[in-house]
């Protein structure tokens, strides 16, 4: 079984790139008899310093954010202030609390773990959890870069990628980022809606770098009930999955080496088929996706690139791991779409729950307009508050969480809805191109091509330093051929 790296880079879906407020560019590489080459999206939002916003910003809108008219507005109101009222201690206290707790915790499962396989808890590693434990920032991105090869410093060659402590460490590195870049208030709130929406016995499954680690943060911490917290992101990644029989010996019923190689081989052979189906009749539609990068090589293999074909890797193994866990739910915060996710998902609060429906049928309509009520709520509320002007990461993630259902809805063809939760996206992130991008191929999908240029277009014009990416979006939807309504 060849060994399926998740590099702990950050990065964005094609046609994006990291000041978009989406991530980093990684590579996994995949050897199997047949090279398989994959752009992969890893864990997180990442974007610029927050600019000033635009005048046309969510708050003070009266028309659609794209120049059309809508039978609704997403707008803010001021009247609705924070989540919750003001505590008596500090928030930025109650975040320090937290973070130096969860590092207490980490050290000690990190010391756990290199003790059960045979490795060296380094004096490196003890430093580094010192520094996350104190709350000093320079000495954890130090350190980070020495063990991590991220930040500052270049990897140090006693810690390579591949060490098998790599992801406590990458954990731990991606909690205290957070932290450390989030308004505190605003990490309590957002955590807070992700975790009161998960029911005992959930395993929630986060895929962007604030959807995965405040939830951690917070869940680690907590005097209630903790949840199982994974990322759907390296499923396939064997250390990984080492670190969760670590973390959870009695809890969860894991992947396996064996799990993730017959994944690759389903996915390889369905690639293989789909691709030989387009080369033998060009004149049918297309089985292989337009991120797909499906090729032949040289010696009669396969070469695959692109972040489609990862995602649909982890959505097999996903299906793998909720079967072999039958009594738990699972909610997803959505990294990249993952078809399979929504043959019988459903909305819920701000997450997808999986297999909701029996069947695999949509959810119902009741639920599909309880999703849109939600974010006319919500949006509202985070759009009001200072935090939402001040703090690019909030925008992103608060958008990303919009666009994640916007998607499933789209997938279960509640058009209205989705609609309206692409807008809502938008008007989150006014700056990112991720949910402009979807939106834009939702309505191309609708037969309303004209509109999804227009789209782009409005967009490009209010982001000039996205206008070369968003110009490869654009060729590609204006040279597909337009769908029927």
């Amino acid at each position: 079984m060849q060994n399926l790296r998740l590099k702990s880079e950050r990065a964005g879906p094609p046609g994006s790139n990291a000041r978009s407020g989406m991530s980093r560019p990684v590579t996994w590489v995949l050897t199997a008899g047949v090279v398989l080459i994959i752009g992969i999206i890893w864990v997180g939002i990442r974007s610029r310093k927050p600019d000033s916003m635009p005048p046309d910003s969510p708050r003070t809108a009266v028309t659609d954010t794209f120049g059309r008219k809508t039978p609704r507005q997403f707008t803010g109101d001021p009247r609705w202030g924070r989540r919750h009222p003001p505590a008596q201690v500090a928030p930025e206290q109650i975040v320090a609390g937290k973070l130096s707790q969860y590092a207490r915790l980490r050290r000690d499962l990190g010391r756990r773990m290199a003790e059960k396989l045979g490795v060296e808890f380094t004096p490196e590693m003890e430093r580094f959890f010192d520094a996350i434990e104190s709350g000093d920032w320079e000495e954890t991105q130090s350190l980070a870069g020495v063990l991590l090869g991220v930040g500052k410093t270049s990897e140090s060659p006693e810690s390579p990628p591949n060490h098998p402590l790599r992801p406590v460490l990458m954990e731990a590195w991606g909690v205290a980022e957070v932290a450390h870049q989030w308004p505190a208030q605003a990490l309590l709130d957002y955590g807070a809606r992700i975790l009161e929406t998960l029911e005992p016995g959930t395993i929630y499954l986060g895929g962007t770098d604030p959807g995965r680690f405040i939830p951690t943060l917070l869940n680690e911490t907590t005097d209630g009930d903790r949840h199982i917290v994974l990322t759907q992101n390296a499923l396939a990644d064997h250390q990984y999955l080492e670190y969760l029989a670590c973390l959870y010996p009695d809890q969860l019923a894991g992947l396996t080496v064996e799990d993730s190689q017959r994944a690759f081989n389903d996915y390889l052979s369905d690639a293989r088929r789909r691709w030989q189906h387009d080369q033998q009749f060009p004149d049918e539609p297309k089985q292989v996706g337009a991120n797909e990068g499906i090729q032949a090589t040289a010696g009669g293999g396969m070469a695959i690139s692109g972040s489609v074909a990862v995602m649909q890797i982890n959505g097999l193994l996903l299906e793998t791991l909720m079967a072999k866990n039958p009594a738990a739910g699972f909610m997803l915060e959505e990294s990249l779409p993952i078809p399979s996710t929504y043959r019988g998902g459903a909305v819920a609060g701000p997450l997808i729950r999986l297999q909701a429906v029996e069947g695999g049928g949509p959810m119902p309509a009741e639920t599909a307009q309880q999703a849109l009520r939600y974010w006319l709520d919500t949006g509202a509320q985070v759009m009001a508050d200072a935090a939402w002007f001040e703090s690019t990461d909030l925008r992103n993630a608060y958008a990303k969480l919009a666009e994640g259902q916007a998607n499933l809805l789209a997938y279960q063809n509640f058009n209205r809805e989705a609609d309206q939760l692409y807008q809502m996206a938008h008007q989150l992130s006014p700056t990112a191109l991720p949910p402009v991008e979807r939106y834009a191929e939702f309505l191309r999908q609708q037969g309303r091509q004209g509109e999804a240029l227009q789209v782009l277009d409005t967009y490009a014009r209010a982001n000039p330093d996205q206008q070369a990416e968003t110009l490869k979006v654009r060729q590609r939807l204006a040279e597909a051929a337009p769908a029927s309504p």
